[in-house]
């Protein structure tokens, strides 16, 4: 049983460094080609900074309060589901 719980605690660190891992990369390439984009289309560097951090702050709010509603039950509203009839 002492085994079991800790193979399940190992695989659960591992889990969870590996998405920490992946989630810093992905926010590393995404910022980076905002950011260039934004500064080739002709943003100022302020802009071209919070852009980049608005619209991936915007994904892990939205992410964050779907996962919140679906631990309390929701199935979403009207947008979420889909048309009937």
């Amino acid at each position: 049983m002492e085994g079991s719980i800790r193979a399940v605690r190992h695989i659960q660190r591992t889990t969870i460094g590996g998405v920490v891992l992946l989630a810093g990369i992905a926010a590393i390439v995404s910022f980076r080609h905002m950011h260039d984009l934004c500064l080739r289309h002709g943003e100022d560097y302020f802009a071209a900074v919070l852009i980049p951090l608005a619209v991936d702050g915007a994904i892990v709010v939205a992410s964050m309060s779907i996962l919140l509603a679906n631990r309390y039950g929701s199935r979403g509203g009207v947008l979420a589901c889909p048309q009937r009839g």
